[in-house]
């Protein structure tokens, strides 16, 4: 029992939740993202404390975190509606497209 309680002991259970949406994995990436000021409490919420918030004009910031980009994640910037926008990577970017579209399809 001692080497598996071992195992975990450098294991940080609040970053990996910080990084993690619900008990979906993907690749972890830095993206970065412009929110509406108004959803700053939503994002200290999700992301914590310690992340740096940078000014983007005045009614916007952004951030830049790691997170495990997975469908989840998307969910989560897609249904904070037009408050919310993926700046980057690229690749994500283009996953986020993806899903947009998905969803305006299921609804043509």
């Amino acid at each position: 029992m001692e080497f598996i309680i071992g195992t975990f002991d450098s294991f940080d259970i609040a970053a990996y939740t910080k990084k993690s949406f619900g008990m979906y994995g993907g690749e972890e990436q830095s993206v970065k993202l412009e929110f509406e000021n108004r959803l700053v409490g939503v994002v200290i919420d999700r992301f914590g404390k310690d992340i740096i918030i940078a000014p983007a004009g005045d009614n916007h910031f952004t951030i830049k975190v790691d997170v495990a980009v997975s469908d989840q994640f998307l969910g989560w910037v897609f249904a904070l509606g037009d408050g919310a926008k993926m700046l980057g990577p690229a690749n994500v970017v283009v996953q986020m497209k993806v899903l947009a579209k998905k969803a305006i399809e299921k609804y043509q």
